[in-house]
């Protein structure tokens, strides 16, 4: 009987049950740490980030998590590990000031239901944003 459970144990073993795909797609901290991975976005006012995509700021990937966009629980989790890291009494990187006020401003974006709206509205709508 014991050989019989080992070797469906060992066929067992290398089946994997399901494939991790997240909804939504997060860069961590590390691999956010250039803002060069922030994307763009037309904000010549600076409304609302600037001249970078408020998600990708936060490491969310706007094109790949379909219907499924980050939770307000997601986002603050992001931010605070991306605050963490870019702090500007803990980081004396060049330009970590400028990477924390940037991450601060997307949070406050993202979690303000009203901001956010705007925000999705004027992302999937680019050319609206100067009737604004």
């Amino acid at each position: 009987s014991s050989s019989s459970e080992s070797s469906k144990g060992s066929e067992e073993a290398p089946k994997k049950e399901e494939p991790q795909s997240p909804k939504v797609k997060q860069n961590n901290a590390s691999s956010s740490s250039s803002s060069d991975d922030w994307g763009s976005f037309y904000d010549p006012n600076n409304i609302f980030c600037g001249k970078y995509d408020c998600y990708k700021i936060l490491g969310f990937d706007y094109e790949t998590w379909g219907s499924a966009p980050p939770t307000l629980k997601e986002i603050t989790k992001s931010y605070r590990g991306l605050s963490r890291l870019w702090h500007p009494d803990k980081n004396k990187a060049k330009g970590a000031r400028e990477k924390f006020v940037a991450i601060a401003k997307a949070y406050e974006i993202l979690t303000n239901s009203e901001k956010r709206k705007e925000f999705d509205y004027y992302r999937d709508r680019p050319d609206e944003y100067f009737q604004k």
